[in-house]
């Protein structure tokens, strides 16, 4: 969930890490991100892992968001609003690598490698959507060969920065699930840290705010307890990833290659 706030158009170089949100009792068979059925009518269809990867992109009037249906994640955000620069004929402002090398909120579910780098099918034609009023909601799909359906479900809406993210998991093999879930978010810093502001990971877990600087990482990344909200901060702006209620969970942090956390 992506908001800028009233800041003035100035230079901004996007700064971007990896959080993993993840939770710690497994998912069981009666959570309500599971059933054991195949997907309703109206979700995704599915495909094959060999199929080449569609790129999606979602206008509305504050931003345009790019979607790859490999991993099925985020990996561009523009603001229509922002520039690079203080000219007003600078590109506006992406919160991505402008390449689409760095993608977010994808989905890793324990004893199922390799969904990070799956091709998902979008359940919509349209490869560009344009959005001037109400909401609209993009399911990507993706069927597992032991029978398992994984379904990422986006939900935007054309006035507000704030998007919806749903994950479902359809259990049709017929053993029960045990695994952890988990969602990761990335961002990419710059090399040389900014003094005057904070930049980094923060979250609000037990009530407390914690902030973790980027390089003390690699001593502090593991924090655990009832999450409220995380965040990836940068100098002017910060993407977060808020549960509709809160719950036991740990947040795992790295600092990858990039400088990416």
């Amino acid at each position: 969930i992506t908001w800028p706030p009233p800041a003035p158009k100035l230079p901004a170089a996007p700064p971007q890490q990896a959080a993993k949100l993840e939770k710690v009792q497994p998912v069981a068979p009666a959570a309500s991100t599971l059933a054991a059925k195949p997907a309703t009518e109206g979700s995704a269809a599915v495909v094959s892992a060999d199929k080449p990867a569609r790129r999606l992109t979602v206008e509305t009037p504050l931003y345009t968001v790019g979607l790859s249906e490999k991993g099925a994640v985020i990996n561009s955000f523009v603001l229509k609003d922002y520039h690079e620069g203080v000219d007003k004929n600078s590109p506006l402002l992406n919160l991505f690598p402008t390449d689409g090398s760095l993608g977010s909120l994808d989905v890793g579910l324990k004893g199922v490698p390799g969904l990070a780098t799956a091709v998902f099918q979008a359940g919509v034609s349209d490869e560009r959507i344009s959005l001037t009023q109400g909401t609209r909601e993009i399911v990507f799909g993706l069927k597992l060969a032991n029978g398992m359906q994984v379904e990422k479900v986006y939900r935007f809406s054309a006035d507000s920065y704030v998007m919806g993210f749903d994950v479902r998991v359809f259990n049709g093999s017929d053993q029960p699930v045990t695994d952890s879930l988990s969602i990761a978010m990335r961002e990419a810093y710059p090399g040389k840290k900014n003094s005057n502001v904070f930049e980094g990971p923060s979250a609000l877990i037990d009530k407390s705010l914690e902030t973790i600087e980027i390089s003390d990482i690699a001593k502090k990344n593991t924090l655990a307890g009832k999450i409220k909200w995380l965040a990836l901060q940068s100098r002017y702006f910060m993407t977060s990833l808020i549960p509709l209620k809160e719950e036991t969970a740990s947040l795992r942090l790295a600092v990858l290659p990039g400088n990416v956390v």
